[in-house]
């Protein structure tokens, strides 16, 4: 019974301005503080046990493969932190605000010269404008180069995305596309 004769004093200390987040803590009682420092623990034991998947469960990113040593990548979102070898999908944004996404890439070559890979392409437009829906994307298949290698940021990247849809490109617009990659260090 006390403990509710303590609740009740600490909730009108709050409700008058008082107390903050150290009356919110009196409120929950032993129990409840005990029960928050547990969670906080096994949170922080999970983390410092699986770091991967801490940071994959917290940014909700899927699990990429380790990157081999000594590879030329490709930087997804032209982002040095966005290291990718032999990606099965990644997105690319166009000076036109086109947004082209590939997906389900095939890659039959690798080097530290060029890689090449088969999948599927979607061309989404931006929306006509500001509260109006984007378009459904237009899709096709497609065929992308990788060439130009370069050391950027400690690593080598591909620097040059060649892009090539052989029934045309879905929605207008050139077959063949050649891409310069500026990679950002961060």
């Amino acid at each position: 019974m006390a403990d509710w004769y303590e609740y009740d004093r600490l909730r009108r200390a709050n409700a008058a301005g008082a107390g903050g987040i150290l009356g919110f803590l009196g409120c929950l009682g032993r129990l409840g503080i005990y029960l928050i420092l547990f969670m906080l623990a096994a949170g922080a034991a999970y983390a410092l046990l699986h770091p991967k998947e801490a940071l994959s469960d917290i940014f909700g990113g899927k699990d990429e493969p380790e990157l081999p040593a000594g590879q030329v990548y490709l930087a997804r979102q032209r982002l040095a932190s966005g290291a990718s070898f032999k990606p099965e999908d990644f997105t690319l944004s166009e000076d036109t605000n086109d947004l082209l996404v590939f997906s389900s890439l095939d890659w039959d070559q690798w080097s530290d010269a060029t890689a090449h890979a088969a999948g599927a392409g979607a061309v989404q437009k931006p929306p006509p404008g500001p509260d109006l829906p984007a378009p459904d994307p237009q899709v096709g298949d497609v065929q992308i180069t990788l060439s130009a290698p370069a050391d950027r940021c400690g690593q080598r990247f591909f620097t040059r995305i060649e892009i090539y849809w052989p029934a045309g490109r879905p929605g207008g617009g050139p077959a063949r596309q050649s891409i310069p990659q500026e990679v950002a260090c961060y």
